[in-house]
């Protein structure tokens, strides 16, 4: 079932009832939000917070650059030069000038007090940015993941077992939700050419492994994944007494169909 609908026409009249009016549209009764669902306002929280880390990402590398073209001014230094200057040193602290000091190490000291900041602000900015990066994409993977639930007809006491699944098996590869493992892509069994999509795993795959996951069926256009006549994935037998007898436990939990 759909969390929020412009109109009920389209549902069945059973389900109409589960639904409430509220600024214009109809929402699903429902407490608190779904599970797994982000909220518009904090996915745009993270997205203005990660183009932060990029801006600030550009501004560090600009000043970096501006401190390596600084010390290029130290390159062509003339090493005669450097001993003729260094013995004049020498000579004026013979005589208790002790102020000149040793040019080398005072440029070696100071280019590594100026470039430490910078590498300590450029690995915690990467770190930052990628933390970011991760969780935006765990949320957008969890929110996938969970309308596709919705949409096919997971039970809402199985949420979060159907969503620990799913997260075991898509991944966020270039900003779309991808079937893997580890590197592989996974294919789908129906298409053996295409990579399987989320929509097909929660309505045709996962139903045929666990279709505890799933409410039961509500006839015909009641909405969930639905086959034939609207049941989710159900084990069809005969009528036979004997065939009868040995599923009277998944026949009462509507595992089971009696085909007449």
């Amino acid at each position: 079932m759909k969390a929020i609908l412009d109109t009920l026409s389209d549902i069945p009249e059973i389900q109409k009832t589960e639904y409430e009016l509220r600024d214009g549209k109809y929402h699903l009764k429902i407490e608190g939000l779904p599970f797994g669902y982000v909220k518009s306002s904090d996915l745009s929280e993270a997205n203005t917070k990660l183009a932060e880390f990029r801006d600030n990402n550009r501004a560090l590398n600009s000043t970096k650059t501006e401190l390596e073209a600084k010390l290029k001014t130290f390159e062509g230094i003339d090493p005669a030069k450097y001993q003729k200057d260094q013995k004049k040193i020498e000579d004026l602290e013979k005589k208790g000038i002790k102020d000149g000091g040793d040019v080398a190490e005072i440029v070696k000291n100071a280019v590594a007090a100026a470039v430490k900041p910078l590498e300590e602000r450029e690995t915690a900015r990467a770190a930052s940015e990628k933390a970011a990066v991760e969780r935006a994409d765990r949320e957008l993977l969890r929110s996938t993941i969970t309308a596709a639930g919705m949409k096919a007809g997971i039970d809402d006491r199985a949420v979060a077992d159907y969503v620990n699944r799913g997260m075991g098996i898509f991944k966020i590869v270039d900003g779309e939700v991808v079937a893997r493992k580890g590197d592989a892509p996974i294919f789908s069994k129906a298409k053996p050419a295409e990579i399987l999509t989320v929509e097909e795993w929660a309505s045709e795959e996962l139903p045929a492994d666990a279709p505890h996951l799933y409410k039961p069926s509500r006839g015909g256009g009641a909405g969930g994944n639905t086959t034939g006549s609207g049941n989710v994935n159900k084990r069809v037998i005969s009528a036979d007494p004997l065939e009868f007898g040995r599923n009277l436990e998944g026949i009462a939990k509507g595992d089971v169909i009696v085909q007449q």
